[in-house]
């Protein structure tokens, strides 16, 4: 009974992360509410960061777990801020056409998650842009926009090329970080990801706090160039 239990723990972590993913899109799409969109898919992004830790210090990882994990990431990531950039874009451009490649974002995500499951490559590491990272970035991308009050015209030649190397990025197979560390820390790699992580979670308050969303935006490029210097520097120690 009680290992039945332990398994239940991380996938109600799971759930939690798609009904926060099912709020940002209902303040979208009802309240119009990009602010309060954000938020859920940010805590939608630590429920999602938390249900693999548990799972991992329970040893209550499953099939079934994973196969929930990417379904909610597909809600919570794609869906989610593919809806907030189409409802912004509705509201900058004179045609709903016009906003429609904001859906490439969502249909690349799930692309990207169906490869994920079925790549025994991607155990310790990702390849291409994980989802919930892709997420945070259009948060900061619309947020960026937001403030610079851009003309349609110039503001679509900046969001197409975007939403294209997005696309590109969450099906490509560049080698990113993923912080799948395991407690108690005993070997070096994790205690090297551990590190980076706090790093970055600093680096991330640091911005949003400066900027607002519009930070997510360098947070995210600092993943990026987190990922590369990790590999240089994993690369060096195993020589």
């Amino acid at each position: 009974m009680m290992k039945s239990i332990r398994y239940y723990i991380p996938n109600c972590i799971t759930l939690a992360n798609l009904i926060a993913g099912c709020l940002a899109i209902y303040q979208v799409l009802v309240n119009g509410d990009s602010n309060a969109a954000a938020w859920c898919i940010v805590a939608a992004g630590v429920f999602d960061l938390f249900d693999g830790l548990v799972a991992r210090l329970l040893h209550a990882q499953s099939v079934i777990g994973a196969d929930l994990d990417s379904l909610s990431d597909v809600v919570s990531f794609g869906v989610a801020p593919a809806f907030l950039l189409f409802s912004y874009l509705g509201k900058e451009t004179p045609s709903i056409w016009a906003a429609l490649p904001a859906f490439l974002i969502a249909a690349f995500s799930a692309l990207r998650l169906a490869k994920f499951n079925n790549d025994t490559r991607q155990t310790s590491s990702f390849l291409g842009l994980p989802v919930p990272a892709n997420a945070l970035l259009w948060i900061g991308i619309v947020a960026t926009l937001s403030l610079l009050q851009l003309s349609t015209a110039l503001l679509l030649s900046i969001v197409y090329p975007l939403i294209l190397i997005s696309c590109i990025y969450l099906v490509a197979d560049i080698p990113l970080l993923a912080f799948k560390i395991h407690f108690p820390l005993t070997e070096k790699k994790d205690r090297i990801l551990l590190y980076i992580a706090l790093v970055l979670l600093a680096l991330g308050i640091l911005f949003v706090s400066l900027l607002g969303w519009a930070g997510l935006l360098p947070f995210v490029v600092s993943y990026l160039i987190s990922s590369a210097f990790y590999r240089l520097l994993w690369r060096s120690y195993n020589k």
